[in-house]
């Protein structure tokens, strides 16, 4: 199958490019694109090896791995990189690593069994900061800290306080630690990044993740000619990618079905595609849980329309058979931001996902919508 042969596109100058910014300005990086677009795979397969090869111990941490306690999931992945540079590598040493015997479900506790000979802090933010200066100390190298996701830290309860601790740790231990964090939602990376009284304001340099493009679709097209004889259109296929939001594993399911039935066109392909995306997605749950207003707000969004100008706010009230006032726009916007749904490009509001962007639009489209 296709898929098989697209198991990974390796990037290679662009982990070097990273690597050379991090050690130029000993600044973290922040790494930005939607989900499902590579950045893991570029993480794990490019970066880390890359970091290795440079003389950097890696850790990656992924904060999703525990989403009930993000910190915890930080902690684990500290703990275990500090197990694995102090205890020797043979499979004898490996059975001897400390056993964590649990993490509190709000993080607020690590049991590292009875063979830990370090007592650790009660508090989970001084926690952080010990495992980091341990991982140091013992390590005798630069580390190389990898957190996928790190929006997440800031969305638990107490997420100021666990992002504050965090910027404090890295900060000391500045030229010691080089770190890149990466993010999946432009509004929460914002937050984090941008706003003035964020915990994280300016501590990082922020990085627009370069989509997989052209190059990404030549190697498939490669890999698809050797496996069925087939040449397919480099243009017709790079517009379906763009369509499927440049996701890689989409890119592949495509090729599959085109690989199974020699007959489908691009286009028969992608539009079998994209009905099986909305089913999966359950755009149109989606689309009848959202309030009217949210609905007409994102219908005028997917159309290029102004959303709050006397005009809209006619469309508004037409749609919802009472006045609308600017705030209440403004909440509504708000909301669909918070769903993940929408995000801001300067002024200007954009769909977080092709795929509901379209789907929208059909939507409009229906004297229903």
């Amino acid at each position: 199958m296709v898929t098989s042969m697209l198991a990974h596109y390796a990037r290679p100058k662009l982990a070097k490019a990273y690597l050379g910014q991090l050690q130029e300005g000993e600044e973290p990086i922040a790494l930005f694109s939607p989900r499902r677009t590579g950045k893991t795979a570029f993480l794990r397969k490019d970066l880390m090896p890359a970091g290795k090869a440079a003389g950097f111990l890696v850790v990656y941490a992924d904060i999703w791995q525990d989403k009930t306690s993000p910190v915890a999931a930080l902690i684990y992945a500290l703990q275990t990189a500090v197990d694995d540079v102090k205890l020797p590598q043979s499979r004898a040493g490996r059975g001897m690593a400390t056993p964590i015997k649990k993490v509190s479900v709000l993080g607020t506790g690590v049991d590292f069994g009875d063979d830990a000979q370090r007592a650790m802090p009660e508090s989970k933010y001084l926690r952080l900061d010990a495992l980091l200066r341990e991982l140091v100390r013992e390590c005798g190298k630069k580390v190389l800290l990898l957190i996928d996701e790190v929006q997440q830290l800031a969305q638990a309860d107490d997420g100021e306080e666990i992002v504050a601790s965090l910027r404090a740790s890295l900060t000391q231990l500045q030229g010691q630690v080089y770190t890149v964090l990466t993010g999946s939602s432009r509004d929460q990376l914002n937050e984090l990044f941008s706003r003035a009284r964020a915990p994280m304001y300016e501590f990082a340099s922020v990085v627009k993740f370069p989509l997989l493009g052209r190059d990404f679709v030549k190697f498939a097209l490669s890999r698809f000619a050797q496996l069925t004889e087939r040449n397919l259109e480099e243009p017709l296929v790079l517009a379906a990618f763009e369509a499927l939001d440049h996701r890689p594993k989409l890119l592949q399911r495509l090729l599959d079905e085109m690989e199974a039935n020699s007959a489908l066109s691009v286009d028969e392909a992608l539009s079998a595609l994209n009905a099986e995306r909305d089913k999966e997605h359950n755009f149109a749950g989606q689309w009848r849980e959202l309030p009217a207003l949210q609905q007409a707000v994102l219908v005028r969004v997917a159309l290029d329309e102004d959303i709050y100008s006397k005009k809209a706010l006619l469309d508004y009230q037409q749609r919802l058979g009472a006045p609308v006032n600017p705030g209440s726009v403004n909440n509504a916007v708000d909301q669909l931001r918070k769903k993940g749904l929408i995000y801001k490009v300067g002024r200007d509001l954009d769909f977080e996902s092709r795929a509901f962007l379209n789907y929208v639009r059909q939507a409009a489209a229906k004297p229903e919508a």
